[in-house]
């Protein structure tokens, strides 16, 4: 059985596809010269090793910030990791970054965090977009950081002092990023605001501030002009860096999200200054008496929003706009203005607009349905015009920075905001100029086309935003035919909508794709800080994973019931493997069993509590043997040197022993009647937790995984332990160890170890059994093995595994999957293990939540018992000694050559970070009878292994 300890890793039957060769690598950014190579291990490769794990590792970072974050739609972005392809992995990334950490989060220092390192590593070589995205969010960033202070200045605390003495506080937000919107505010959005009287009106009822960002070669003559037309208010106009104007100038994305994060700010502003927010589209031309109607509106609207119509050009106002010679103003009516906007916004009585680049867009994409009627239109949009917002409202504002507001309001306004849709009679109208980019679409009486529009609604509260539209008054002339939308349509319609508040689902490939990646996640270095979070969210996506018959074929079904079990959410397995008929039922009854026997585990905690009250403080000998051959190893070889002076006496006299057991019941009859039994019983207190026998037949039928059915039965000794709140001592059944191994593990957990582990060496199994079967033994059957005499036999008789582990020249049939690496020198052997069995684990860490993974205890239960706190002690001077029994030939797969670093590493690519800290720790095994020749590199071999094994934590500023 010692395999199962050995070959635990190997079958662990992660997704391996996205392991295949890199393609296209990246070129490898120059640094210090490399390390140089040993005759074994060639530090050419290790560069690009740790260029591969970094980009893996900021990939979790991502993660870790969503997960954190509590950005629950990341599986949207998900796939199956490590990457197959490293250009292909760096475009997830970044769409990852942008959708989730932007977007969703609204992320700014860990986006930058992310950016900065794919900056660092050559990534963002050709991407003007990502470029730009990384330097607008770099200057938003410290505005935000002062904004999160709250810090109010002198001059701040002045105004706020005057507006409690009179005029509620206003900001009036514009901003120009580029010569276009300068031209049109300056010739028509200002002027139109103007009209009657419109500024001195505000400014009698408001203490106003208009706060300009505009390009930097246009910012002085904006100021001047406002300082101009303007009296009786502060302006406060600051330039745009040319390096953002000039790149926003080259793309509708990016100016879009450089005019939306600049009016984030101007937001956040007017929070602090507790003032009212209102905000100017410098591409716009407002209808006659804008202000007047928003002021009398907010005396009883906390939030008004509303939303354009476009214009094809200026020529078409020009007939109709009437200008003010005095004082430089231009009026239009609504209605007018409205109808003058049919043309582009609402060519046919019902269309549907989506804006252009919408997979980069996300969920910030602009999506519009407008009908049209006799005398008004009605526009359905996801994007509005932030017309009025009361301080009020802006204290509830969310603190979660936006990139595009005014796409986005259903999350910046608080909880309990209910805005005010501009309706017909208010006669609010705002038309932009230019054409939008993206497509229209005629409904043409279709109601077949409304759900696949309605899809793109990504949030509940969205599609509640989406369900109440602007009305805007239509003036047509008394010739132009017009007729209201059909009600069957309409219906329709508001039909498809109710499916928009259902909350997103993934399709199971995004589920299993984003399973796969938090497993990624979990062994990394942020899993270890945030297990609980980990195991947390994969129950979350367990449980939102389609799982009806439709939806999962068997193959698909079997993985997410496997994914349930490593959360610990054995109940969804359960009922998931119900669900799959005849091809997953031994998965259903298996399960159910070893509920049943937790169950019982507990039951059987209690008893011995009752009967053992006066000895609060256990220790748990947990044991798995099934089968004659394994019985045998068992009984005659393990427990006798377990019975040897300094082990089960010596735990003995620390706390009171319960040896678990789980096997068969027929096995356990050959157990209690060996003779040695009753020697054992002295000492122990023996817990049988036995499992029926027809499972072993019906596994090898179904070809269930061995490793995943073994490491079930052996939690059964770990859940009593953790019932018991006792050490847990895990030895596999066919080892041997030396006197006084126990005792000297029993010394690391007082003085606070919470875990103790060592390597083992591997015999022939026949030389093994004829060494031990000719030491003497006491007459009570002990089996006394002095640690020297051990170790030094036991290296003197490796198996073919143990001598595919040897670092030498030498060996040419090196092991595919090797938990440790064996270095001969003349005085015994160096090890150097990621794998470390927990072979004693303190009641510290077994007294705490943790979760089970179950499937084996080599491969989870260290991590998930460690944690982010927990300390691990690898034994050494052979405080422990161990032999093994080799397992059956056949069992190992081998390499036709040495010892390949590459190879190496991808074997542990899916590791957890705390096993591969394992490896820096040295074990030395003495003797006088090694089989090798002696290495002469150990020291450089290691270090080479130990950078290409390394892993990265990133950390963003607030960390």
């Amino acid at each position: 059985m010692l395999d199962v300890l050995r070959r635990a890793m190997n079958n662990v039957e992660f997704d391996r596809s996205s392991s295949a060769a890199l393609r296209n690598p990246p070129s490898v950014p120059q640094t210090a010269a490399a390390p140089s190579s040993t005759a074994l291990v060639d530090a050419q490769s290790i560069a690009r090793l740790q260029r591969k794990q970094k980009l893996l590792d900021l990939c979790l970072f991502v993660v870790d910030c969503c997960l954190r974050n509590g950005t629950e739609s990341w599986w949207r972005q998900a796939v199956s990791l490590p990457f197959a392809d490293i250009a292909q992995g760096v475009e997830h990334l970044k769409e990852l970054c942008l959708q989730e950490l932007v977007y969703d989060a609204g992320d700014v220092r860990s986006f930058c965090r992310a950016y900065e390192v794919l900056e660092e590593e050559g990534y963002l070589e050709g991407d003007d977009r990502g470029r730009f995205l990384l330097d607008l969010l770099r200057f938003v960033q410290p505005s935000l950081g002062r904004v999160e202070e709250g810090r109010k200045t002198f001059g701040d605390q002045l105004r706020s002092l005057a507006t409690k003495k009179g005029n509620p506080g206003a900001v009036v937000s514009v901003v120009i990023p580029d010569d276009r919107s300068f031209s049109s505010f300056m010739e028509l959005c200002f002027p139109s605001l103007g009209s009657d009287g419109a500024f001195t009106l505000l400014c009698s009822q408001r203490e106003v501030t208009f706060l300009l960002s505009v390009c930097q070669h246009r910012a002085a003559e904006v100021e001047a002009h406002l300082r101009q037309r303007v009296l009786d208010c502060t302006i406060v106009c600051q330039p745009i860096p040319e390096n953002l104007g000039r790149a926003a100038a080259r793309g509708e994305v990016e100016r879009d999200w450089l005019v939306g994060a600049l009016q984030y700010l101007h937001l956040e502003e007017a929070r602090r200054r507790d003032a009212d927010f209102l905000s100017v589209n410098p591409n716009a031309i407002y209808a006659a008496g804008f202000f007047k109607q928003v002021l009398q509106l907010a005396e009883d609207k906390s939030e008004i929003l509303s939303a354009v119509v476009w214009l094809p050009d200026r020529g078409f106002i020009d007939r109709e706009l009437k200008r003010n010679e005095t004082d430089g103003s231009a009026s239009i009516p609504a209605g007018i203005l409205t109808h003058m906007g049919l043309v582009v916004s609402a060519p046919a009585s019902c269309t549907t607009f989506v804006e252009g680049f919408v997979a980069t867009r996300g969920p910030t994409a602009h999506l519009r349905l407008t009908w049209t009627g006799k005398d008004h239109v009605d526009i359905y949009t996801t994007c509005h015009e932030i017309v009025f917002l009361a301080r009020t409202s802006l204290k509830k504002m969310s603190r979660r920075f936006s990139l595009r507001p005014s796409a986005e309001l259903d999350t910046i306004l608080g909880d309990d905001a209910v805005p005010h849709f501009v309706a017909a009679e208010d006669g609010i109208v705002i038309a932009e100029f230019g054409l939008p980019p993206g497509g229209f679409d005629d409904i043409a009486g279709d109601p077949a086309k409304f759900p696949a529009f309605v899809a793109r609604l990504l949030r509940p509260r969205q599609a509640a935003f989406f369900r109440q539209p602007v009305r805007l008054a239509v003036s047509r002339p008394a010739d132009e035919p017009a007729d209201d939308p059909a009600d069957a349509l309409r219906s329709a319609f508001l039909t498809s909508l109710q499916k928009a508040n259902d909350p997103a689902t993934p399709t199971v490939d995004q589920a299993l794709s984003a399973l796969n990646a938090l497993h990624q996640y979990e062994t990394s270095e942020y899993g270890l800080e945030n297990m609980a979070g980990a195991i947390a969210e994969g129950r979350r996506l367990v449980d939102i994973c389609p799982s009806a018959a439709d939806d999962l074929d068997v193959a698909a079904r079997k993985v997410l019931i496997r994914a349930a079990v490593n959360v610990d959410h054995v109940d969804k397995a359960i009922s998931l493997a119900n669900g799959g008929g005849q091809g997953t039922s031994f998965a259903h009854d298996f399960l159910v069993k070893m509920m049943e026997l937790k169950a019982a585990n507990v039951r059987q905690a209690r008893r011995l509590r009752r009967k053992f009250f006066l000895r609060r403080s256990f220790a748990v000998m947990g044991s798995i043997a099934w089968g004659e051959a394994f019985v045998d190893k068992f009984m005659n070889y393990h427990v006798p040197s377990l019975l040897a002076e300094g082990n089960i006496p010596a735990l003995a006299r620390r706390k009171k022993v319960i040896h678990s057991i789980v096997t068969t019941e027929r096995d356990r009859q050959r157990i209690v009647a060996h003779p040695v039994f009753r020697r054992l019983s002295r000492f122990a207190e023996v817990v049988f937790t036995c499992f029926p026998e027809e499972l072993l037949e019906r596994r090898a039928r179904d070809k269930y995984n061995f490793y995943y059915f073994y490491g079930f039965l052996d939690h059964q000794s770990v859940l009593l332990a953790q019932a018991l709140q006792a050490e847990l001592y895990l030895l596999p059944i066919d080892i041997v160890i030396s006197r006084g191994s126990l005792a000297n593990v029993g010394r690391s957990l007082d003085k606070g170890a919470d875990c103790c582990s060592i390597a083992g060496i591997e015999c022939e199994p026949a030389d093994l059994r004829s060494w031990l079967d000719g030491r003497a033994r006491s007459k009570r059957g002990e089996l006394d093995l002095p640690a020297d005499e051990l170790l030094t036999a036991a290296i003197a008789m490796p198996d073919a595994y143990c001598r595919s582990l040897v670092m030498s020249p030498d060996n040419q049939a090196f092991c595919r999957h090797a938990r440790e690496l064996i270095w001969p020198m003349r005085d015994g052997l160096v090890i150097h293990s990621i794998f470390m069995h927990p072979v004693a684990i303190s009641a510290r860490l077994m007294s705490r939540p943790f979760h089970p993974q179950y499937e084996n205890v080599d491969y989870a239960l260290l991590p998930r018992l460690l944690q982010h706190d927990g300390r691990l002690t690898v034994l050494q001077n052979a405080e422990l000694a161990a032999a093994q029994f080799g397992a059956p030939a056949g069992r190992e797969e081998f390499l036709d050559t040495g010892f390949s670093l590459e190879a190496f590493i991808d074997a542990h690519e899916a590791d957890y970070a705390a096993q591969r800290r394992c490896f820096a720790s040295r074990q030395f095994f003495p003797s006088g009878k090694v089989p090798y020749p002696p290495s002469a590199d150990c020291a450089q071999e290691v270090a080479l292994i130990e950078a290409a094994l390394k892993r990265y934590r990133f950390r963003n500023e607030q960390a």
